[in-house]
């Protein structure tokens, strides 16, 4: 067997695996949570082959959503790519972490520093903006969202593009 059908072969049998753990441990549906997993791992290669396609679903989804979202849910399109700009920058910094290829996270942020250091002090202001309120639980739902959605929306084109 050659050395990429046996990286295959124990990858679909390691997920298989958790699949049966998570069914056994958890009230889901086996089928559901194969599904899952698909989606996810297509999620990678996708991520891979098209980088800056959840960075511009994420910038314009406001635009085409008919409805703004009350909850956190895996329906809002926002949060699925939000996942999979995520997904797209986890990727991306393990292919820079492993050294294959002249791409390092160094040579992404390189020449930089006035710009992230920039970034840096409107997002301290932002974060004090936010906490110094008299709503607190509101102000701290402005700031989780300023967090999760503008510090990913900042960091990935210094990744995702090679160039």
């Amino acid at each position: 067997m050659s050395q990429p059908t046996r990286r295959l072969t124990v990858g679909v049998v390691l997920s298989l695996g958790l699949v049966c753990c998570l069914a056994a441990t958890t009230d889901l549906d086996p089928a559901l949570l194969l599904l899952a997993g698909m989606v996810f791992a297509g999620a990678i290669v996708l991520s891979r082959k098209y980088r800056m396609a959840p960075l511009a679903g994420l910038l314009f989804v406001g635009s085409f959503k008919p409805v703004a979202a009350t909850a956190i849910t895996v329906k809002d399109p926002t949060m699925v790519f939000l996942g999979l700009l995520a997904v797209s920058l986890v990727v991306e910094v393990l292919f820079r972490l492993s050294g294959r290829g002249s791409h390092t996270i160094a040579r992404a942020f390189g020449g930089q520093g006035f710009g992230l250091l920039a970034y840096l002090a409107f997002f301290a202001i932002m974060a004090l903006s936010y906490l110094y309120t008299p709503a607190a639980l509101s102000g701290g739902i402005k700031l989780v969202r300023f967090v999760f959605i503008s510090a990913p929306l900042f960091v990935a084109p210094f990744l995702l593009l090679n160039e």
